[in-house]
């Protein structure tokens, strides 16, 4: 094998030709376009990191709300109990005020009609003895003369008493 040194020389010109061109033209283009390329990672990275730290600021305060939304229900029915208590409370009363009322119009009415009871009572059986001694009496004049006399002995031992 023959190496041709004028060869080789010409490929290392033509290479150092072609890496001096590169830097020139090319070399300048492609780093800024590296650097431009890290910043965005840099910038990419940051961003993630911030929205990371957005969502758990927002998972936080989402949290938060939550648990303040359930105190606030919690208390809510709490008071809605309280008010429902005192309501049944005031109901029952009203109803007993009521039921007092009535028991009472009841006692009354139950009262006067025991009262119309006796006197209808009385009244009917004073007839009725009337009745049945005018038929005794009407058919036996000795026992009208002993029901007279037991009749005056009666008053006369009543005013004696007064």
């Amino acid at each position: 094998m023959d190496i041709h040194v004028d060869l080789v020389i010409a490929w290392i010109i033509n290479f150092l030709i072609l890496v001096l061109l590169f830097r020139k033209i090319l070399w300048d283009k492609i780093v800024q376009q590296v650097e431009e390329r890290k910043a965005m990672l840099k910038k990419l990275k940051k961003a993630d990191d911030e929205y990371k730290k957005m969502i758990e600021f927002a998972r936080k305060e989402s949290d938060l709300i939550i648990s303040r939304a359930e105190k606030r229900k919690d208390a809510l029915i709490h008071e809605g109990h309280l008010i429902a208590e005192e309501d049944k409370k005031k109901i029952i009363k009203e109803w007993q005020y009521k039921v007092e009322l009535m028991k009472a119009d009841a006692r009354r009415e139950n009262e006067k009609l025991e009262r119309q009871l006796k006197e209808e009572w009385v009244d009917s059986v004073k007839q009725t003895s009337k009745k049945v001694v005018k038929r005794l009496l009407k058919q036996d004049k000795e026992l009208a003369d002993d029901y007279f006399w037991v009749l005056v002995e009666d008053l006369q031992d009543r005013n004696k008493v007064f």
